[in-house]
């Protein structure tokens, strides 16, 4: 039988299908294996497609984990096809082309809440759009208490795509059906 113990993201569509996207539905959470790239994004245009005006997403990982590919894909979720890319260097990106806005912060540089607050970022999670938002612990203060977090993280002895994402919220309960479980 082709393709077992090989990286599904190699193989072709015919057998890819077989590692389409197991959502493992936990206590207060929702769990994703990804193999490459594509699957990260793809987990993540999923998961934008249950978001709604004000809902606010942290992202957590090491560099290069992967939190601007999902990120793009809760991009192409909300119906946006303006090119996602990491907001490093300016703090905050905006699209507007989609059914809902998304604010794309990278908070990496911000030495706290009190930074973000003067550079006025508090103010787009009161927007009717998604905020997604990169290094959230570094401005932990001011992320609103009903965030999802999305935990990234890689295993490198399983393959350089290997990748498990890990969603939490309290009322993550009610998305349980959005992800077919």
């Amino acid at each position: 039988d082709a393709g077992f113990g090989q990286d599904p993201c190699r193989l072709p569509d015919r057998y890819r299908r077989r590692w389409k996207h197991q959502w493992i539905i936990l206590t207060g959470g929702l769990c994703v294996v990804s193999y490459c790239e594509k699957d990260t994004e793809d987990a993540g245009k999923r998961f934008g497609q249950s978001l709604h005006p004000g809902d606010v997403v942290c992202l957590h990982g090491e560099p290069g984990a992967g939190k601007s590919v999902f990120v793009r894909g809760m991009a192409r979720g909300l119906g946006i096809s303006d090119y996602i890319t990491s907001p490093t260097f300016t703090l905050v990106h905006e699209y507007y082309d989609g059914a809902l806005p998304l604010f794309h912060f990278d908070a990496y540089r911000l030495a706290g809440g009190e930074s973000a607050i003067e550079a006025g970022l508090d103010e787009y999670f009161y927007q009717d759009g998604v905020c997604a938002v990169e290094w959230p612990e570094n401005i932990a203060s001011i992320i609103p208490p009903n965030a999802y977090h999305v935990t990234i993280q890689r295993d490198l002895s399983k393959g350089e795509g290997y990748r498990t994402i890990l969603i939490t919220n309290a009322g993550l309960e009610g998305k349980n059906e959005d992800f077919g479980g």
